[in-house]
């Protein structure tokens, strides 16, 4: 999961600069919204919120995933955070 956050870095500077060398330093910013965007739809297309409701994948991979991750699905799923437990918690104090 992390490929990607070390790919952007090694990657994404060098081609920055190449873009603003032959381009110019606007293109950058145009070409990582653009690849961003992209990123988004094909996320949004291809993800599904549970395994229940995937049509691709098959029974005993279903169970597998919820039965291994049920416990923390379910933790998760228990905490709310509002606004005003933002407001007043001492972490995000100034």
């Amino acid at each position: 999961m992390l490929i990607g956050s070390y790919a952007g870095a090694v990657l994404g500077i060098p081609l920055s600069g190449i873009l603003t060398e032959y381009l110019n330093w606007q293109v950058a910013f145009y070409f990582y919204g653009i690849i961003g965007l992209i990123w988004s739809v094909h996320w949004w297309h291809f993800s599904y919120e549970r395994p229940a409701i995937h049509p691709k994948i098959t029974e005993e991979e279903r169970v597998y995933i919820e039965e291994s991750i049920g416990e923390a699905s379910s933790i998760a799923n228990k905490v709310k955070t509002t606004a005003s437990s933002l407001r007043f918690s001492i972490e995000i104090r100034i």
